[in-house]
């Protein structure tokens, strides 16, 4: 009869330590999203980590003991941890690794598709139409890892990949250079556009207005995105999903569009004239459907899926 009610009485695992860490990674991606914290600070971070695996061996002999003691120190970590962060890049933290330029050209050589994928690093990604050249790419890319630059060749159809590959095994970052960073990607618009984009950290702004754009599908990453949409001159799909930040789409005005959105954390705020077909406010976020009237009848036809994470779709 001892044994059950000794059961009875056994000590559980009390400590508050790691809601109080949860609570510094959201904090630290919000001074992300509202321009606080840079990539540079981020790196610090990533060149400190080794720290937490400490406080975690810290917690496991004393936290566990008293809930109060263990979100303290997770409290003190995480407090530590933001400062370090803020002050890092200013006293030469995050500070190991040399940035380096590629520039990469693909001549069009009559071809007619180009399908893109892009894996970005921790870098804002431009993308824009080409002026006045006969190459269906002029990239100027700035990294710290090693690129990944693929090019495949069908027919009349040019697959390309450009990525970047061990970003976060360099645990030192110098990204205080805002001239000589980012993506700056020029692509031919005479020529048929599918993109698959791979976000990682940093601002995406994408012109697409001047394409003829079959696909789209972007994975957000860390950061904002800013993306003009082109007129369809056939249905297309653009699937935008996951990441932190806010995702704000330009739609051509008089075009047939339908939104399908769930925003995780976050809401929409779209233009009256997208009709609510299905869906309503959630306790966190909202789903729902929305679409412009005979939108089922039009022949050209532009469907946005919106699966968020933390932020907000803005559709104008």
């Amino acid at each position: 009869m001892e044994q059950p009610e000794k059961r009875k009485h056994r000590r559980r695992y009390q400590s508050l330590f790691w809601p109080m860490i949860l609570i510094g990674v959201g904090t630290a991606w919000f001074l992300v999203n509202i321009g606080v914290f840079t990539a540079a600070n981020i790196a610090v971070a990533l060149q400190l980590w080794p720290l937490l695996l400490i406080v975690i061996g810290i917690d496991i002999l004393f936290g566990r003991k008293s809930p109060s003691r263990g979100a303290t120190i997770g409290l003190a970590f995480v407090g530590l941890m933001l400062a370090i962060m803020y002050i890092g890049p200013s006293i030469g933290l995050g500070a190991s690794a040399e940035r380096k330029q590629t520039l990469y050209d693909v001549p069009r050589d009559g071809a007619e598709v180009l399908n893109l994928n892009i894996e970005a690093g921790m870098d804002s990604v431009t993308i824009n139409p080409l002026i006045d050249s006969n190459n269906l790419i002029e990239a100027d890319l700035w990294h710290f890892g090693e690129l990944e630059l693929d090019l495949d060749v069908y027919d009349t159809t040019k697959s390309v990949t450009i990525g970047e590959q061990d970003v976060l095994f360099n645990f030192g970052f110098d990204l205080g250079d805002e001239e000589n960073s980012g993506w700056a990607i020029n692509l031919n618009p005479a020529a048929q556009l599918a993109l698959d984009f791979e976000g990682g950290v940093g601002q995406i702004e994408m012109n697409l207005e001047d394409f003829n754009l079959t696909d789209l599908d972007l994975d957000m990453g860390i950061g904002s995105l800013n993306i003009k949409l082109p007129v369809p001159q056939q249905s297309y799909t653009v699937d935008i999903s996951g990441g932190i930040g806010e995702a704000k789409v330009d739609i051509p005005e008089d075009t047939a569009v339908q939104v399908i959105a769930s925003t995780g954390i976050g809401n929409t705020d779209l233009p009256s004239y997208l009709i609510q077909v299905d869906g309503e406010d959630g306790f966190i976020g909202e789903d729902g459907t929305w679409q412009t009237e005979g939108f089922d009848q039009a022949e050209n036809t532009i469907t946005l899926n919106f699966d968020g994470g933390i932020g907000s779709l803005i559709v104008e």
